[in-house]
């Protein structure tokens, strides 16, 4: 499974309370979508500009539409801001599949740069017509490792009226990226390098709004959570067997799920011991799983940590556990049971506001997928 990390760095225009670039990301199983728009101008007009055109391309791009016919729609949208008042946005449009290969769609933006193998170069675009405008559009393969860097115009014209009549320009960008790919600089890095270079050309301060995104296609790391029995026994087996045929760690929530999985593969249920803890949560363990513990309490008490710093935890328990690989894990799926459980609605758990098993995984999914992880989950 590959999995397309971002690092995104943002500077407002030097007296601007808001930003008028935006970026957005939405990533599947299938593929991962970037859409980094520029509005006209700066500031909160510039910013609802380019949120309505990167809202609109992700809308049009993961419905039924290919990303050359959505680029080619909004362009052509775009027009009437040549004779109206009308929100303008210039943007640039990535879609990566899950094999690597990636189409990239720009209008009125400056070219990204491609990186492979190790080395950063201006791909050679294509012109489309879109009504009376015009997108550029590349395709490639980005193989584990490489990466793309997109940016606004914020970066490629730093330096504009300073020495550089049109500004460093992308060839510069590439000539810096390369410079620092061969000193070893991660993608964090990179960024800063670039985003310092900028600050620079442009006397110390930020003469425009200011956006670089550079996304990573590298090897992703999945969970899979098996919480809650089947809501039919005779798919137990094939609720196991499914989870555990799954790449990456493995973890059960709720201890008659224990028992399915360990009769089902044929292993012996054992439990840890007890730290002298209070509030602390019976473990237990089952040869190839990572972690083994009970259900819908477990997972609400990860919720509410979930987005707490837990790298510094010398001796995790249990749900410190599952936080941490919920945190590591760039693809988390969760394999949920419907059977019911008389417990969740007892008294004893309303008290303690422990959400049933169903509602607090879709609550953890919205977290999750906040965090940039991509969620599948699968019902029984």
């Amino acid at each position: 499974m590959n999995y397309v990390q971002d690092v995104l760095r943002q500077e407002k225009k030097n007296g601007q309370r808001v930003c008028g670039d935006v970026f957005l990301m939405e990533r599947s199983r299938e593929y991962t979508l970037a859409v980094l728009c520029d509005g006209i101008g700066s500031g909160i007009y510039a910013n609802i500009a380019a949120t309505t055109c990167a809202s609109r391309l992700l809308q049009l791009a993961m419905g039924n539409m290919s990303t050359q016919a959505a680029a080619l729609l909004t362009a052509e949208s775009m027009h009437r801001a040549r004779k109206e008042a009308f929100p303008f946005a210039a943007f640039t449009l990535a879609k990566i599949f899950s094999d690597g290969h990636y189409t990239i769609h720009t209008y009125e933006s400056p070219v990204p740069l491609v990186v492979a193998d190790g080395m950063g170069f201006l791909p050679a675009m294509t012109k489309l017509r879109a009504g009376k405008e015009w997108v550029e559009e590349t395709a490639g393969i980005l193989y584990p490792g490489d990466g793309l860097m997109l940016f606004t115009d914020g970066v490629s014209q730093a330096g504009m009226g300073r020495g550089y009549p049109m500004g460093v320009g992308e060839k510069r960008i590439s000539d810096v990226l390369n410079y620092l790919l061969d000193h070893d600089k991660n993608e964090e890095e990179i960024c800063d390098g670039v985003m310092e270079l900028v600050f620079e050309k442009c006397g110390g301060v930020w003469e425009d709004d200011t956006t670089l995104a550079f996304l990573k296609n590298r090897e992703g790391k999945r969970l899979v959570i098996m919480t809650g029995p089947p809501s039919n026994p005779s798919m137990d087996r094939e609720y196991v067997l499914s989870g555990m045929e799954k790449d990456g760690w493995k973890v059960v929530c709720g201890s008659s799920t224990a028992d399915i999985v360990s009769r089902v593969v044929g292993q012996v249920v054992e439990k840890k011991d007890r730290k002298g803890v209070y509030g602390s949560i019976p473990e237990y363990r089952i040869q190839g799983l990572d972690v083994v513990s009970e259900g819908a309490l477990v997972l609400n008490r990860v919720c509410n940590i979930l987005e707490d710093s837990l790298q510094e935890v010398e001796e995790p328990n249990v749900v410190e556990k599952i936080s941490l690989l919920m945190q590591q894990a760039d693809r988390v799926d969760f394999l949920v049971g419907g059977a019911y459980n008389d417990a969740h609605g007892t008294l004893d758990f309303k008290e303690m506001g422990v959400m049933p098993r169903n509602m607090i995984v879709r609550i953890l999914a919205k977290k999750l997928k906040a965090m940039g992880k991509i969620v599948e989950i699968t019902n029984y």
